[in-house]
């Protein structure tokens, strides 16, 4: 949740003063606050915590924030007494929607529940979809799925279109604050980013409604990064920055709904490689494709290989045993039970030889395989 916040809060400044470039700095501009975006997401998480009635929320959000960017539309439901929901197919319903995929544990209940969220202001089926998507989304990438495998399921489900690349979107695209003209844009964002912030810069670079395109693209990128503990995951700096910029009320639901959904649930990386490791050769190639699409440096490599451990039998705790031969990555681990046999050997009957990395070590080598690509870059 606290992803889509920041992506809020980053793009805040941008939505009426649309930047078409990556490089904007610095990242917190000055000027950057919280939207609506921000505090409908915050409803949305209390609604939750509460067991209170989305409308409810909203509307009390509303009246203790009524000066944030509502569209005009929202406003006017929000004001009434009437709980009738709206004809709305707006992105409204899917920027708010990312506690819904940290609070609930099955795809099944995640689709309901975002429709739920949706329904009572976006009745539209476009504003349903669009919510529903983000969502889905959101609840995959923080049970492990690789993008190849989010972008397929989005595109088998509900239809959007995710193939057509930022930098083409960047030369066409105009404020559109339609869910079917925001969540597809926002999604390949993330599907293009190489981390937490990189999707960010790509959501904002394309223009438009900057906030809600970095919102929800934050979402996901952040449900995905979680638990990185390097330039690609959601940095102690953009998480208390972002801390810093709510206010009391606000802040205070954000942690108590991590306490509560988030900071428990499993790292989805360390998930990610533990699935691919049981797959398939060509589900290993896929997901090895996948990485080197996401980290420029994975092309260090002349071939498509996989991670392999330097001996048969491997239990090193270190990098020691860290080589590059012929351009193939061959990298011991520390065996750790949850993935491989208490006799810390890998059994060479298994049929995927993938990655066999403990996820201890994951940030470590990505780190040196960095270093190594900067350098042979450096050296022409």
């Amino acid at each position: 949740m606290i992803g889509a916040i920041a992506g809020d809060i980053i793009g805040s400044v941008y939505e009426h003063h649309n930047t078409k470039t990556t490089t904007f700095e610095p990242l917190f501009d000055p000027r950057c606050h919280f939207t609506d975006d921000t505090i409908l997401t915050v409803a949305i998480a209390d609604a939750i915590l509460t067991g209170s009635p989305y409308s409810e929320k909203l509307k009390e959000y509303y009246r203790a924030y009524p000066g944030a960017g509502y569209g005009p539309g929202f406003r006017r439901w929000a004001a009434s007494n009437s709980t009738r929901p709206r004809y709305s197919a707006g992105n409204g319903s899917a920027m708010r929607v990312s506690p819904v995929a940290f609070a609930f544990d099955t795809l099944d209940r995640v689709l309901n529940e975002a429709r739920k969220s949706a329904e009572v202001t976006h009745n539209h089926p476009e504003g349903i979809k669009g919510a529903q998507a983000v969502a889905s989304a959101v609840f995959l990438a923080r049970t492990g799925e690789g993008t190849l495998e989010i972008k397929k399921y989005i595109e088998d489900t509900f239809g959007y279109n995710l193939d057509e690349p930022i930098d083409k979107i960047r030369e066409h695209y105009k404020f559109d604050a339609t869910c079917q003209g925001s969540v597809p844009q926002a999604i390949r964002a993330f599907l293009e980013g190489k981390g937490y912030e990189d999707t960010i810069r790509k959501a904002i670079s394309i223009g438009g409604d900057s906030d809600t395109i970095a919102c929800i693209a934050g979402g996901i990128a952040y449900a995905f990064n979680r638990g990185l503990e390097n330039e690609y995951g959601f940095t102690d700096y953009i998480r208390n920055k972002t801390l810093e910029v709510l206010d009391d009320r606000l802040r205070t639901i954000v942690l108590e709904f991590e306490g509560k959904y988030i900071n428990s649930q499993p790292d989805p990386g360390r998930i990610r490689w533990h699935n691919y490791k049981k797959k398939s050769r060509e589900d290993g190639l896929r997901f090895l494709e996948e990485e080197r699409q996401k980290y420029p440096f994975m092309n260090l490599f002349k071939k498509l290989d996989f991670f392999r451990p330097t001996r048969e039998n491997c239990c090193g705790s270190t990098l020691d045993d860290f080589t590059i031969d012929n351009g193939v990555a061959f990298i011991s681990y520390e065996p750790n039970p949850e993935y491989i046999s208490r006799s810390c050997s890998i059994p060479a009957s298994w049929e995927f030889q993938g990655i066999y990395l403990c996820h201890d070590h994951k940030d470590k080598i990505i780190a040196k395989l960095k270093e190594i690509w900067d350098g042979k870059r450096s050296d022409g």
